[in-house]
C-alpha cells in the first residue's frame, strides 16, 4: 500500500478536478485526506479509489442504450394510458357529432330565415325592383 502523502494541488494533476474541488470532496468526507499544518494531504491510492467509485456510479446510472432513464413498461400503466386515450377519442367524436348535428339543424333553418328576410325586403322595397332582386338569393 502506498503511504506517500501528496498535497491536493499535486493530486489535482492526476485528476480532472481542481485542488479546490478536491478540498470540497475531503470536507464532505468523499475523499480520504489528513490535515497537517492547515493543509490537506491525500494519497494516490485514495484518489484512484475515488475515481473508480465515480466511474462505477456513472456506469450504474447509465443503461448503455443511449438514455440515462429507463422507461416503465408496466402493463397496468400501459393499459391505463390506452384506456384514457380511448375515452378521449370517444369524447372528441361525441363532441364532433353533436357539432355536426347542431350545424345540420341551423343550416336547415337558414333558408326559412332567408325567405322571411326576403319577404320583408320585398315588402319594403316593392317599388324598386333592383333592391328586391338583390335581397332574394
Amino acid at each position: 500500500m502506498e503511504s506517500k502523502y501528496i498535497t491536493l494541488k499535486e493530486a489535482s494533476e492526476y485528476t480532472p478536478y481542481d485542488a479546490n474541488y478536491l478540498g470540497l470532496l475531503v470536507r464532505k468526507k468523499r475523499l480520504f485526506a489528513v490535515k497537517d499544518g492547515g493543509r490537506w494531504y491525500t494519497t494516490k491510492s485514495a484518489i484512484n479509489s475515488y475515481l473508480s467509485g465515480v466511474a462505477e456510479k456513472a456506469a450504474r446510472q447509465y443503461d448503455y442504450s443511449g438514455s440515462s432513464k429507463k422507461i416503465d413498461t408496466n402493463p397496468r400503466l400501459l393499459a391505463g394510458v390506452f384506456a384514457v386515450l380511448i375515452i378521449a377519442f370517444f369524447v372528441f367524436m361525441f363532441a364532433a357529432m353533436e357539432y355536426v348535428f347542431i350545424s345540420d339543424i341551423t343550416s336547415s333553418e337558414v333558408p326559412q330565415t332567408q325567405q322571411s328576410a326576403n319577404a320583408v325586403g320585398s315588402h319594403i322595397y316593392s317599388d324598386n325592383e333592383k333592391r328586391t332582386t338583390a335581397l332574394s338569393f
